[in-house]
């Protein structure tokens, strides 16, 4: 397969990859010099780098005796307790990449407030 053509790029600073990590590089060098020309090249249709959110179905454990809807599919299963319990499949958006930053990790944590990433506690004890 021959390699696609490609038109010369002309500015002052290229970077490769528009992931989180690209995308802060980006705006912190025109932050510093807003005079500068700079490209962000990105391999995929998208921006976000593993940072990625997707729709799909689960299996929702529903007890026997609380009422079945019929709006959703159910699938009658015994567990390994020996109870029988009810499935129904139930569309979710989930997380399929990096999604955790860590209490130490300020940097990042800044960075995501100045963006509007929203973060939320994961280890919340209330009390």
């Amino acid at each position: 397969m021959a390699a696609a053509a490609m038109e010369p790029i002309n500015c002052d600073v290229v970077v490769v990859g528009a992931g989180f990590s690209g995308l802060a590089a980006a705006a912190a060098i025109l932050k510093a010099n807003p005079d500068l020309c700079v490209k962000v090249l990105e391999a995929r249709s998208r921006v976000g780098g593993r940072v990625e959110s997707m729709e799909g179905e689960v299996g929702v454990d529903v007890a026997a005796d609380k009422e079945e809807s019929t709006a959703s599919p159910h699938r009658r299963t015994t567990g390994g307790d020996g109870n029988h319990h009810s499935q129904r499949r139930k569309r979710v958006r989930m997380d399929v990449g990096g999604a955790y930053v860590g209490p130490t990790q300020d940097r990042l944590l800044r960075m995501a407030r100045e963006v509007g990433v929203t973060t939320y506690p994961v280890h919340h004890r209330p009390g």
